[in-house]
Order: structure tokens, then sequence, then C-alpha cells
């Protein structure tokens, strides 16, 4: 979901970026003394996987498109028969 331009009030948004700040610098911390170099390659090829997936999609039928990863649910899309695009 995303939230239009000129939405959230500028002090919403001050405070939503102190507090994503804050746990981005914890988040780093501990990851520093979790993981090893030896983990890049696997956490780089999972994410790569992960977002191949998400654009994969099966034709259920004429007017019906499945993903295998959808986002909230089971997610379904109604194919324009004229283009036949998502």
């Amino acid at each position: 979901m995303h939230i239009p331009d000129g939405f959230l009030d500028i002090s919403i948004c001050i405070i939503t970026y102190l507090v994503v700040i804050i746990f981005w610098a914890l988040a780093l911390r501990k990851m520093k003394k979790v993981l090893s170099e030896k983990h890049i390659p696997l956490m780089a090829t999972l994410t790569a996987m992960f977002f191949a997936a998400q654009m994969m999609t099966f034709a259920v039928s004429f007017f019906l498109v499945l993903w295998l990863l959808p986002e909230t649910g089971p997610r379904v899309a109604k194919v324009d028969a004229a283009s036949r695009r998502v």
C-alpha cells in the first residue's frame, strides 16, 4: 500500500523517520554481531530468488491470473481480454 503525497503531516513524517532511524541502527548493530562475510552471498541469492518468485504469475483461465507469492492473502487479477496483460 502506498500513501499519496501530501497525505501525512510533516510532524508525523519526522517522528516516524526518527523511529525508523533508531530501529535501523539497532538492527545494523545486531547484524554486525550475528552475521559474517560468508552469509552475504546467501542473503543476496535468497533476496533475488524471492524477488523473482513474486513476479511469477499463473494463468488459471482466460480472465484469471494468480501470483505465486501474493502480498496479503490470495491475490487474483482480472486480465483485459484485448491486451492479455495484468
